[in-house]
């Protein structure tokens, strides 16, 4: 990284927003980047897709099946009927955890606020992945 600011901050005809995504991970540990920084007419498009993300909300929990709560010994409880052994699927289902998955790290800068956030590709939904998925369609063009 340079400690050089981006042009648009150096000089006072820029964008007032600035919005960079980068995709690590996958089978080849690849990255990726896409960043958008539109003209100060389309502002307040992106100010509104970067409002509608919850920055603040707690770092999603990693997808694990529930345990068990243990029940005091001295309570009478009735037992639980032992669960079957798992049958084969046709399908393999596919694991939320693992090397093979991305990572989204996903920076924002508007008039009021440099935000920052790292997801999970499992956590990319909603309000994430219609920010994710218009500021790489933007990039492409």
């Amino acid at each position: 990284m340079s400690d050089e600011a981006p042009p648009s901050e150096q000089d006072d005809g820029g964008s007032a927003v600035l919005i960079v995504i980068v995709r690590t991970g996958g089978l080849a540990g690849m990255r990726r980047r896409w960043h958008v920084e539109p003209p100060r007419d389309e502002a307040p498009r992106w100010i509104e897709l970067i409002d509608r993300c919850p920055w603040d909300a707690p770092d999603p929990a990693p997808s694990e099946p529930p345990h068990p709560s243990p029940t005091p010994r001295d309570s009478p409880q009735p037992r639980p009927p032992q669960p079957r052994p798992p049958q084969p699927s046709p399908t393999p289902t596919p694991t939320p955890r693992g090397a093979d998955r991305f990572v989204w790290s996903i920076q924002a800068r508007t008039p009021a606020a440099r935000l920052e956030r790292e997801l999970p590709d499992s956590a990319l939904d909603g309000p994430w992945r219609r920010l994710v998925e218009a500021v790489r369609e933007a990039s492409a063009s």
